[in-house]
């Protein structure tokens, strides 16, 4: 759903306003991103990565399968669409005035192959650098997601003392630098998540059903008003950081949103475990859920580039509504396509690295 809706967004501003009810929730999706991706990772370290080596075999194989791919698609899809149809990357009227121009802002022509190298290596975001290939926005959150991979990887299984593991996890965040830091603590609150909801413990017990139900409901609405009040006062994640009060309303917005989201899911998984409907549904599409589980990293990643090239491409009337939701449609497609020869291949690139380590 945060990858839809991150999708939603870009389409909105691509397309001249349509996709209006899903926009506007794109830049809080990634803070939720954070905060999954900190509670699998707390799962893997606990049920199937016991060491480091089988910890960075797998998310190397996890970002790579993706991401590589995303890097490839964003270069050719954009040479095409950009030949083709330069307007969708540089700004478009609908309708007479400035006031109906729509300009994406997030196209950047002048790229270096370096650049490539350093996306593929995921150095894009270090201190206060933002580099981006093309269209291929969303790869920003890789460069910050990668470098919590290694600071929690360091600091569970690096073969030294505590004080040492601490010490190797310092290094790598001051490697990082500190706008990368500033949102560490974001995805580690979804590795508390997991330790909560897996530590036997009478505390979750306790919780009255009212108070999850109310809990549940009022992070929907909490969010809601984030989204309205503080939201306009942010900027980007990737924008560089300061001692000002843009950067520390940022900062907090985006925990703020996270730790709703938290909320959010213990509180769920206290309703799952006492209303039955919930866990049978759940059962019920698990199927379902899980195969388009298998799309959502390509969906983010791939969506931007595939997006634009079927904006720049398709033939019909510029922003009317078959135009936008034909290109939007045909996006989907491209990336569950996509998705069939990456993403979901995961475990033949894990292998593949496999086979490279132990060959060394």
């Amino acid at each position: 759903m945060a990858a839809a809706l991150v999708m939603f967004g870009h389409a909105f501003n691509f397309t001249g306003g349509h996709f209006h009810a899903m926009a506007g929730h794109g830049a809080a999706s990634v803070a939720v991103f954070f905060v999954l991706s900190g509670f699998v990772i707390a799962f893997v370290t606990d049920k199937k990565e016991r060491s480091g080596r089988d910890y960075a075999i797998s998310r190397a194989s996890r970002m790579y399968s993706v991401a590589l791919s995303a890097l490839v698609v964003a270069v050719c899809a954009d040479y095409i669409g950009y030949q083709t149809n330069s307007s969708p990357y540089t700004g478009y009227s609908i309708g007479v005035g400035e006031a109906h121009r729509f300009n994406t802002g997030y196209f950047n022509p002048n790229w270096h192959w370096l650049d490539l190298l350093r996306m593929a290596t995921f150095t894009n975001e270090l201190w206060q650098d933002h580099v981006q290939v093309g269209s291929n926005e969303p790869y920003w959150s890789l460069g910050f997601e990668v470098w919590y991979y290694i600071i929690f990887g360091l600091y569970t299984f690096a073969p030294t003392g505590r004080k040492g593991r601490i010490a190797l996890a310092g290094l790598a965040a001051l490697i990082a630098g500190p706008k990368i830091c500033l949102y560490l603590p974001l995805w580690l609150l979804g590795v508390g998540c997991y330790k909560l909801l897996t530590t036997e413990t009478t505390h979750l017990a306790k919780v009255p059903t009212g108070m999850a139900i109310g809990t549940f409901l009022a992070t929907a609405v909490l969010y809601l008003l984030a989204r309205r009040y503080s939201a306009p006062l942010t900027q980007s994640m990737f924008l560089p950081v300061g001692l000002d009060m843009k950067t520390a309303v940022t900062v907090l917005h985006f925990h703020f949103i996270g730790l709703l989201f938290s909320l959010n899911l213990i509180s769920f998984y206290v309703l799952a475990t006492r209303l039955a409907w919930i866990a049978t549904l759940t059962q019920q599409w698990k199927k379902q859920i899980q195969w388009l589980a298998g799309a959502t990293f390509t969906l983010y990643l791939a969506h931007q580039p595939l997006l634009l090239m079927s904006l720049a491409l398709n033939p019909l009337e510029r922003g009317g509504a078959a135009w936008a939701y034909t290109s939007l449609g045909a996006t989907v497609v491209m990336v569950l396509l996509l998705a069939q020869f990456t993403e979901r291949k995961k475990e033949f690139w894990k292998k593949g690295l496999e086979t490279l380590v132990k060959a060394r």
